[in-house]
């Protein structure tokens, strides 16, 4: 049995809650609302765009027409010395103009001439371009035809091969002792068949004459076909002299027609001209005004183009960390999904195999109980060490995953809260913390591409041969050929990578922060090696997977290297040990290609041009793995002298060399899928491909590779012979020692994050520097500002007191009067107010007495109905399995019920609350829901540890004389044990009746919280008086009844089933009520005893009461009836 995953973990049964906080607004809501936030603000972008586009276009044609007008003024001068030169000419063209039109009368009848000769010899082409269509049609339909009447006569053969072999079970069938019946019907069978033979037999020569027709008029047709291209070749030569000829005349025809344009209007251009410059001067004038208008609205236009780039950069910054935040908080639900659906998993594989155990357990003990007729106890567990040692194993693997989870959650959660400490600009797009992410992407995605190396190096092994059948029946060779592709690719990638690193830790500051600006074109990168990564982990990485993805990629970083880093250094040790693994790999992919195009040739055509490219490949791919095993061990190790060292056009080598490598892999992987597919095609896939289709397999490939540069097969083969010499030379330098350490020690540079992060401490140093500063100069302003205020406050003090002083005397007694009648409206408003507060009061009062009153009402009518309850309800509820249903029924007015929906009591009425009342009693209805299953959750957790923290139980075995030892039980030991159990038994009657008072006392004690007290906008000293401590001390009682009543009803079964013969069950811990009489005691239909009829008229609409009696009370009955 596979095991997919161990039952071993934390958190194992673990229910779900959500973590939701009243009041606080939901995470999903202010996701919403950020998104619409940031729609609104790129709406408002696009608009402010478009607007400054607007405004720009208008600028730009306001320029473009100033530098016209300008150049008009220039032509305009230029003018008027042309007319004055152009009134001397005219005299001069008017003579040559009649000559011209004699040469142009005779140049448009040669033009005529060969105008025709060309429509003509179109005309010829046209025919013989659709003659050749219609023989190019005929002759597919031809061969359409031949190969139907192939495909007719291949059928035809095999029907006849069918009814020989009828023929021939029926001659053997008539060989033998028949019946006279039999041997007529054989020979009626015998002559038919003979028809069916001749008939087909003359469509089998009818198909051949057929055949043969065709062929021939196949034949016919080409020859026919051959003809007319030697004629269209004709043609075609014939036609390209005319079009040099017609091309000719025309450039002769309009350069007379220009002459004669010239000479015809030169007088009318004099006359345009002059007009055309009194215009412009008059524009000249009108655009000088417009010129002083558009240069102040395009300053203004630079206004706003300023602050709409400010406006754009705070927006973009918003929007990136928007998007930041939605991809973290998707990261995170993904890895709650996954955790969830692993959980999920778990449990289920958990219970299904415990069930399944079970059912084993039970068919097993029920088999052995059969067979021996005994009862069987259980047997004891065996102890499987290795498998507690793999759940042990498991379990500890999951308490370090929980940890690692936690560890990496901290250092989360310790970024985000170090990032709120740095200054906005360290966060804004292309700044210190995009380089940051920039520097920690490189390393990532190397430790990335590192795991699919090794994942796929274990996957697709090395093939041990291979041929042809290898290559068609199994998918081996394939895999592996993909798999050298992408090692390929991937040693390519992190060749670049490790440059990146080696750069990105010696560069400038300015270089790292200028890649800090590729961050996010880098992290979409990142994104196509996350797919390899996510199918290797599913297992769905396979030769089927495109990757045209990873080749962008690797496209890009080394299109990004030259432009941005080219002046800067490279790690030259690394360098070439990367270029060595890529060259081995490179080789790798294309021995196996060229492997697999020799396996899948034709064997008669083994010496075609293309079959001997392939073997001087694989022989070139050996000699590169050899040279590249050379430089390995001439590398470098740890320990040595130092690192190499090798000029520049030895480093473009190497990177010329992967280039060819590259494309000679890429010609050959395309040039396999194609070769198989044909094979699978071909009719006689066991013969193989010809050589020439091969030929023709191998241009399109290497026309789609290397597209200008194509030389066909001989490209892949100079791709490996440069790289196989270039490879070559590189080696027997490396070991002559030209390339060894030449001791000179470089100086050790300070990676630019460091220098960074020293600039930006040094910074918020002479920030806060400024700071006290500006501080104190501040506290110095202020100063001075009081002082002035003082001064201005005594001046204007003075002011007024002398301009108070003036109109104190007229203006005295009229602010007097002013001022009684406004005290006068004062004091009657406010009596007004006071008799509305005073009645407000009042009101208020009797409306609460009212509801106090009508409380206390309800709290007696309620009393009264809770003691007229019929014992019935207790009885029931007490006989009844389940104590929570006989403690507290749905119908109890203890309890609040669901909905807001008053209590009914059985007596009859309904108990109406406010809605006050009803709006409390929900609110702690919920409260004490969530209290209770948050209680619940942490005993359940806290149980779940403490069980997976006990050791294993050790089970001893039955002892055989267990039996042996009942039997000499004496009788003073059973009396003993009989008097123990009777006392037993009316120790649980008197609790059985202790807890039936206090059920009555429960519910007939109701209690209703008295308001009246209570004050608004006070609180209470105390909780005790508080409706949500009424409610919650009452639900503790009622959970203290539930779990007594339980463990009464646990002790009672028990009782029985000790005391009932054949009632309890034996086992090495304690003994258990056997099935029988735990289906008897969960019975919940009533058993009659006996029927009681008392005297009186019986009518059809009374209903039996019926009456639930304890042993005792049966037993009373009995007695008075008997009396």
């Amino acid at each position: 049995m596979k095991k997919g995953s161990s039952f071993v973990e934390t958190n194992f049964v673990e229910t779900l809650t959500p973590q939701y906080t009243p009041g606080a607004p939901s995470s999903a809501m202010q996701t919403l609302e950020d998104k619409v936030a940031a729609l609104q603000a790129q709406q408002e972008m696009e608009n402010l765009r478009g607007e400054i586009q607007d405004l720009n276009e208008k600028l730009e044609t306001l320029r473009v027409k100033r530098a016209q007008d300008k150049e008009k003024l220039k032509e305009g001068e230029k003018m008027k010395l042309q007319v004055e030169q152009l009134l001397e000419f005219k005299s001069r063209i008017m003579e040559s103009q009649a000559q011209l039109q004699r040469e142009l009368q005779k140049a448009k009848a040669e033009a005529r001439e060969a105008v025709e000769n060309r429509d003509r010899h179109m005309d010829d082409t046209q025919e013989l371009t659709e003659n050749v269509e219609m023989l190019t049609l005929d002759k597919e339909m031809a061969e359409e035809k031949a190969e139907t009447l192939q495909l007719e006569l291949d059928q035809a053969k095999e029907r006849i091969e069918e009814l020989t072999l009828d023929l021939e079970i029926l001659k053997t069938e008539m060989s033998g002792a028949v019946t006279p019946t039999d041997g007529v019907a054989n020979s009626l069978q015998v002559r038919q068949l003979e028809q069916q033979n001749s008939r087909l037999r003359e469509t089998l020569v009818k198909m051949r004459d057929l055949s043969a027709h065709d062929k021939h008029e196949l034949q016919r047709v080409q020859k026919d076909l051959e003809t007319k291209k030697g004629e269209l070749a004709d043609m075609a030569r014939a036609k390209d002299k005319l079009a040099a000829q017609v091309g000719q005349l025309e450039q002769t025809i309009s350069d007379l027609q220009e002459q004669v344009d010239a000479a015809l209007g030169a007088e009318e251009m004099v006359e345009t001209l002059t007009d055309r410059n009194l215009n412009l001067e008059e524009k000249v004038a009108e655009l000088l005004e417009t010129v002083a208008d558009l240069e102040a609205i395009n300053d203004m236009n630079d206004q706003l183009q300023e602050n709409a780039r400010e406006l754009e950069l705070e927006l973009r910054e918003e929007l990136d960390m928007a998007n930041s935040k939605i991809r973290e908080v998707m990261r995170e639900r993904e890895a709650s999904n996954e955790v969830i659906v692993d959980q999920d998993a778990t449990i289920k594989k958990f219970r299904e195999l415990v069930q399944k155990q079970q059912e084993q357990n039970m068919d097993l003990r029920h088999a052995l109980e059969k067979e021996t007729n005994k009862p069987i106890g259980t047997p004891s567990e065996i102890i499987d060490f290795k498998k507690m040692f793999t759940e042990t194993k498991a379990h500890s693997k999951a308490i370090d995953m929980e940890l690692r989870r936690l560890e990496v959650a901290q250092a989360n959660h310790h970024v985000a809260y170090l990032t709120q400490y740095m200054p906005d600009n360290f966060m804004s797009r292309g700044g210190d913390h995009d380089a940051v992410l920039v520097l920690l992407l490189v390393a990532r995605m190397i430790s990335k591409a590192e795991i699919v190396i090794g994942g796929i190096r274990d996957k697709y092994p090395v093939p041990e041969n291979i041929d042809r059948s290898a290559v068609l029946k199994t998918h081996a060779i394939d895999q592996y050929a993909f798999s050298a592709r992408l090692l390929q690719l991937l040693y390519s990638m992190q060749a670049l990578l490790h440059q990146y690193q080696y750069v990105l830790g010696t560069c400038s500051v300015e270089v790292f922060l200028r890649l800090g600006t590729l961050y996010p074109e880098m992290a979409s990168h990142e994104r196509n090696l996350d797919f390899y990564v996510d199918l290797l982990r599913k297992d769905q990485l396979d030769e089927n997977v495109s990757l045209e993805s990873l080749e962008k990629t690797v496209s890009y970083f080394s299109t990004v290297y030259p432009s941005h880093l080219l002046s800067e250094k490279m790690d030259q040790t690394t360098y070439l040990c990367d270029t060595s693994r890529v060259l081995t790999s490179g080789a790798d992919a294309a021995n196996t290609c060229a492997s697999v195009v020799l396996a899948l040739l034709h064997p008669q055509h083994e010496d075609c041009e293309v079959a001997v490219m392939c073997r001087d490949i694989v022989t070139a791919g050996k000699e590169i793995n050899a040279a590249v095993k050379r430089i390995r061990r001439r590398m470098p190790q740890d320990g040595s002298v130092g690192p190499l060292s090798y000029p520049e056009d030895v480093q473009e080598t190497l990177t010329s060399t992967t280039n060819y490598m590259n494309n000679a892999a890429r010609a050959l992987r395309h040039l396999t899928r194609n070769l198989l597919q044909q094979t699978s095609l071909l009719a006689d896939a066991e013969g193989g491909v010809n050589g020439e289709k091969l030929k023709e397999l191998t241009h399109q490939a290497t026309d789609l590779i290397y597209g200008g540069e194509d030389l066909g097969p001989d490209s892949i083969k100079l791709s490996v012979q440069r790289t196989l010499s270039e490879l070559t030379r590189i080696t027997s330098a490396l070991e002559k020692g030209e390339y060894d350490f030449d001791g000179t020690v470089e100086e050790r540079t300070i990676p630019p994050v460091t220098l960074r992060a020293q600039a930006l401490k040094n910074e918020m140093k002479d920030t806060e520097h400024l700071k006290y500063k500006l501080e104190s100069r501040e506290q110095d302003l202020k100063e001075l500002k009081l002082a002035v205020k003082a001064k201005n406050e005594e001046l204007s003090e003075m002011t007024v007191r002398r301009d108070l002083a003036e109109k104190k005397l007229s203006t005295a007694t009229r602010d007097a009067d002013l001022t009684i009648e406004k005290l006068q409206r004062k004091l009657d408003d406010t009596l007004m107010m006071l008799r509305r507060k005073e009645k407000e009061y009042d009101e208020t009062m009797d409306h609460l007495q009212s509801d106090i009153e009508s409380l206390e009402t309800e709290k007696g009518e309620l009393r009264e109905k809770l003691k007229a309850l019929n014992k019935k309800t207790l009885y029931d509820a007490l006989s009844k399995s389940s104590p929570l249903t006989g403690v507290v029924s749905p119908s109890s007015p203890t309890t609040p019920s669901a909905g807001g929906v008053p209590p009914s009591v059985p007596g009859g009425g309904m108990v109406r609350d406010s809605p006050m009342l009803l709006q409390q009693i929900t609110d702690l209805k919920t409260a004490l829901h969530h209290a209770t299953a948050s209680v619940h959750n942490n005993t359940a957790q806290r149980m779940h540890s403490q069980l997976a923290s006990l050791r294993p139980i050790k089970v001893q075995k039955l002892s055989t004389m267990v039996g042996e030892e009942k039997r000499d039980v004496s009788k003073e030991d059973v009396d003993m044990e009989d008097k123990r159990s009777t006392d037993h038994i009316n120790q649980l009657m008197r609790q059985a009746t202790s807890l039936q008072k206090e059920v009555n006392a429960l519910m007939t004690g109701v209690t209703v919280v008295d308001l009246s007290k209570r004050k608004p906008a006070s609180f209470p000293a105390t909780t005790t008086g508080d409706p949500a401590h009424h409610i919650i001390s009452h639900n503790n009682k009622l959970n203290t009844l539930r779990t007594r009543i339980a463990s009464l009803q646990d002790e009672i079964t028990r009782a029985l089933a000790l005391n009932t013969p054949g009632g309890s069950v034996s086992t090495a811990f304690s003994a258990f009520p056997s099935p029988q009489l735990t289906k008897v005691l969960g019975e919940q239909e009533l058993v009659q005893v006996g029927r009681v009829r008392v005297p009186g008229e019986m009518s059809s609409n009374q209903e039996p009461v019926q009456v639930v009696l304890q042993r005792d009370h049966l037993m009373n009955l009995h007695l008075r009836l008997l009396k």
